[in-house]
C-alpha cells in the first residue's frame, strides 16, 4: 500500500489550487453558465478547502517558528480582505449589478489563522492534567469559536471540523472508526448541499507520502489574493461586454 502514497505536500497544494481556481471560475462567471455547469464547477471547488486545511495542519506540525507562521497567515488574510474591499468598491461604483458580494464574510485565511491558535490550545489541553488550565483552555476555544459567529467567517465551523479530525487522527488509536464516523456526520450535516463533495479531498490526503516536495512557502499566500483579484476584475469585464 505504500506504493500508493504518491503525493507530496506540494502536489496536494497544486491540487488544492487547481480546484480553487475551478471554484472561482464558477463563482465569478456565474452569469455565463448554465445551472448544472455552475453546480459542477462549485462542487469540484469544494475539494480545495479541506486540502488547504490539511496543509495548514501539516504546517503547524512541522514549522520551526509557529508564531511567525500564524502571523504570516493572518497578514495575508488582512491583505486579501483589504484588496477585495478596495477593488469591489471600485467595481460597484462602475456598475453594481454584477451580483457578487464583495463585502461578504472574512476570507478563508482568517479561519486558518484561528485554526492555528485552536491547535495550540488543543495541544495545551492534552499536555496538562491541571483541571484549572483545561477549563481556561476550553474557555479560550469558546472565545475563538465565537469569532466565527460574530464575524461570519467564510466556511464557518467547517474548517475547525476538519482541523479537529486531523488533530484527533494523529492522537487516537481508532483511526478508521474516526474517519468513518466523521464522514457519516459530515454527510448528515451537509448531505443536501454541494459541501458534501468536500469529502473527496480524502483521496489525495490518503495518498500523501509525508514528503514536502518542491518547497515554496509563499506560493499560496501570494497566489491566493492575486488570483482572487484577477477573477474579480476579469469576471466583471466579461460581464460588461
Amino acid at each position: 500500500m505504500k506504493s500508493l502514497k504518491i503525493f507530496s505536500s506540494f502536489d496536494i497544494r497544486i491540487i488544492a489550487i487547481i480546484t480553487m481556481i475551478i471554484d472561482h471560475i464558477g463563482y465569478f462567471f456565474y452569469y455565463a453558465l448554465e445551472n448544472n455547469e455552475y453546480d459542477i464547477l462549485r462542487s469540484i471547488g469544494r475539494i480545495s478547502m479541506p486540502l488547504f486545511a490539511f496543509l495548514i495542519y501539516q504546517g503547524y506540525k512541522h514549522t520551526k517558528d509557529l508564531k511567525q507562521y500564524i502571523i504570516r497567515v493572518l497578514k495575508f488574510a488582512i491583505i486579501t480582505q483589504v484588496l477585495v474591499i478596495i477593488v469591489g468598491t471600485i467595481i460597484n461604483l462602475i456598475d453594481n449589478t454584477y451580483g457578487i458580494n464583495f463585502y461578504r464574510e472574512p476570507n478563508i485565511l482568517f479561519s486558518f489563522s484561528i485554526s492555528l491558535l485552536y491547535l495550540v490550545i488543543l495541544d495545551n489541553i492534552i499536555k496538562t492534567n491541571n483541571v484549572k488550565k483545561i477549563f481556561i483552555n476550553i474557555l479560550l476555544i469558546l472565545i475563538l469559536f465565537s469569532l466565527y459567529i460574530i464575524l461570519d467567517i467564510e466556511y464557518g465551523f467547517i474548517i475547525p471540523f476538519f482541523i479537529t479530525i486531523l488533530f484527533l487522527y494523529d492522537k487516537i488509536k481508532y483511526k478508521k472508526a474516526l474517519i468513518f464516523s466523521s464522514c457519516v456526520l459530515f454527510l448528515i450535516l451537509f448531505g443536501e448541499s454541494i459541501m458534501k463533495y468536500s469529502l473527496f479531498a480524502i483521496i489525495p490526503i490518503y495518498l500523501y507520502n509525508g514528503k514536502k516536495g518542491f518547497s515554496n512557502k509563499k506560493l499560496f499566500y501570494y497566489f491566493y489574493p492575486v488570483q482572487y483579484i484577477l477573477f474579480m476584475i476579469i469576471g466583471f469585464m466579461f460581464y460588461k461586454i
